[in-house]
Order: structure tokens, then C-alpha cells, then sequence
């Protein structure tokens, strides 16, 4: 292994056979990044990978993106979240899933010199969030904070995930329990 812990979109999207080939041959985890925008992507691939990287500015938002992690855990893949360069608001709400991931690269906002806000603070190889309620973003004015989700749905309709155990996390606020389509 020699100390890497994954390897990212080994191969181009359409060479799923190929990565799955190499998945069942790798002692390092293989991760799916541009072969996942949606919640949709994932059973076409699921196969293919060890897991799959969620970024909030690719798959659209948190909303997404929690139906991704759902749909990912749903075919045991693991998560890892990442990012593009992106400043402290767009790491700030990503930083509220790391809960899910298995592995985070949100260094964004590290690579940027000037970025104008303040949010999530990188301390000692972590990020900590502020005490403040909502995502804790500085700088912006009008923003008092973003309040919970009280469910997340669309992800019934994805092809290939009836019949799948949905498992129960507890994430803050949110709760996802653990329920069968049959009604089990």
C-alpha cells in the first residue's frame, strides 16, 4: 500500500468493466468521482468501485448529496467527500457531512489566497465547525444560519434500489431509519 488510501478515478467513466477488473485485483480502495453526479449514477457503477467521492458544487447541493451518500451506503460503497478549489461557504456546508465519509479533501478553501469569508477552521489536520447554529459562514451578510432538513426524498425512483435495506444513521437533526420497500 505504501501509505495511500485510495485510489480516485483510476480509469475514464465508460470503462466500467475495466475498473471493476482492477478493483477485484487492487489492495488499495478504488473510488468513483467523475462517474458519479447524482444519486442515479450509483447503481450503474456500484460494482466498479469501493466507494465514491460526493462533491456539493458537482452533485448540486447538500440536498443531493445526502441522496447519494443514502443511495451509496445502500449499495455498500463507502463515501468520501471532496471538493473542487472552492471558498469557506461551499467547505462550510460540505464539512456538515463528514459524519457519512469515510474520507474527507476539503482543502478548497487552503488553496485559496484570498478567500473573503470565514466559516469551518482548519486546525491540526481537522476542520471544526464554530458554535454558532447554521454552517457558521462569516463575512455574508443576511445569512442567520441554514435550519434542518426534515427528510430527504427522491430516492425511491432510482433504478436498481427497491428491495435494498436502507440502513438507520443518525446525523445531528437528521434520522434515517432503517426500513424495507416490502414494508418489513
Amino acid at each position: 500500500k505504501q501509505g495511500v488510501e485510495l485510489i480516485e478515478q483510476p480509469m475514464p467513466v465508460d470503462m466500467i468493466k475495466e475498473t471493476k477488473w482492477l478493483r477485484e485485483r487492487s489492495p488499495v480502495p478504488i473510488v468513483a468521482d467523475e462517474a458519479i453526479n447524482t444519486s442515479k449514477d450509483i447503481p450503474a457503477i456500484a460494482e466498479a468501485y469501493d466507494g465514491i467521492n460526493i462533491k456539493l458544487m458537482k452533485s448540486g447541493g447538500i440536498l443531493e448529496a445526502l441522496r447519494i451518500a443514502i443511495v451509496a451506503k445502500t449499495f455498500n460503497l463507502d463515501i468520501m467527500i471532496g471538493c473542487m478549489i472552492e471558498s469557506s461557504v461551499a467547505i462550510s456546508a460540505a464539512v456538515q457531512l463528514q459524519p457519512l465519509a469515510r474520507w474527507l479533501d476539503l482543502d478548497g478553501p487552503l488553496l485559496i489566497s484570498n478567500d473573503p469569508y470565514k466559516g469551518a477552521e482548519f486546525r491540526d489536520g481537522h476542520w471544526i465547525m464554530p458554535e454558532e447554529p447554521g454552517i457558521g459562514i462569516k463575512g455574508i451578510k443576511g445569512i442567520d444560519g441554514i435550519e434542518g432538513i426534515d427528510g430527504i426524498d427522491g430516492i425511491d425512483g432510482i433504478e436498481g434500489i427497491e428491495g435494498k435495506k436502507r440502513k438507520k444513521w443518525n446525523i445531528g437533526m437528521m434520522e434515517y431509519w432503517e426500513e424495507r420497500k416490502s414494508g418489513e
